[in-house]
């Protein structure tokens, strides 16, 4: 219900989502604008958004939903939350099965950066604890799979080449105009690199080491943000 008392609410995956998302809006409002009316609210990942945003819809509330890349994987849950955003789904289905196939391919090859990232990311995801047998774990899941979608929330849309990749921008755009803005990096997480944390440990560095309106590393970040929320 508190919504109704905002012009837009922003629904996004996680805290560390709205946190920066916020920030980066206040950064790059201008001191003598008037600031955007928006509230911020995660769900605890994407399989909750139709939820929310349904629920948001029926009383009224503008809203828009922000989603990692490796939402584009399931096609239940591009199917529930484009439906619930009045899209239509079958526009997209067959460039997302094309996609799908792409990023599962068994040819499928990573480069040695790519590996390096998605095993420093089970690190980071691990905290400072014992290397127990669940992390040994991740770890050789990491270099057993073939599949693209492991590298997904570090590279986004750089896993695809060629055809396919045009197809994912092409979906990308459609589904932005039924108020569904996918990262195209990947992650919030993929568009600050040099802070080799993640989640609230990430959020914490970036907002207090970075120039949020100014820092070069966050170019990109700062332009999703000024098109997805502020449409500018």
């Amino acid at each position: 219900m508190e919504g109704l008392f905002h012009e837009k609410v922003v629904v996004c995956e996680s805290d560390t989502d709205c946190r920066i998302f916020a920030a980066i809006v206040e950064a790059i409002t201008p001191a003598d604008a008037r600031s955007p009316d928006l509230m911020f609210t995660h769900c605890g990942g994407k399989q909750r958004m139709p939820v929310v945003a349904a629920a948001l819809q029926r009383i009224g509330v503008t809203a828009i939903a922000i989603v990692d890349f490796d939402f584009l994987r399931d096609l239940g849950d591009v199917e529930r939350l484009v439906s619930t955003m009045g899209g239509n789904f079958g526009e997209i289905l067959e460039p997302l099965k094309r996609i799908g196939a792409a990023m599962q391919s068994s040819n499928a090859k990573r480069t040695r950066a790519q590996v390096k990232t998605e095993l420093e990311e089970v690190f980071d995801s691990a905290g400072d604890g014992p290397f127990d047998k669940k992390i040994r774990s991740a770890l050789v899941e990491v270099l057993k799979t073939p599949s693209l979608w492991k590298g997904a929330k570090s590279h986004g849309i750089g896993m695809l080449r060629g055809d396919d990749y045009q197809r994912c921008v092409d979906v990308i755009q459609l589904l932005s105009k039924w108020g569904i803005w996918v990262l195209p990096n990947g992650e919030v997480e993929a568009y600050c690199k040099s802070v080799g944390k993640h989640g609230e440990r990430w959020v914490g560095e970036v907002l207090s080491r970075k120039d949020l309106a100014a820092d070069g590393e966050l170019r990109e970040l700062r332009e999703f943000v000024s098109a997805a929320i502020l449409g500018r």
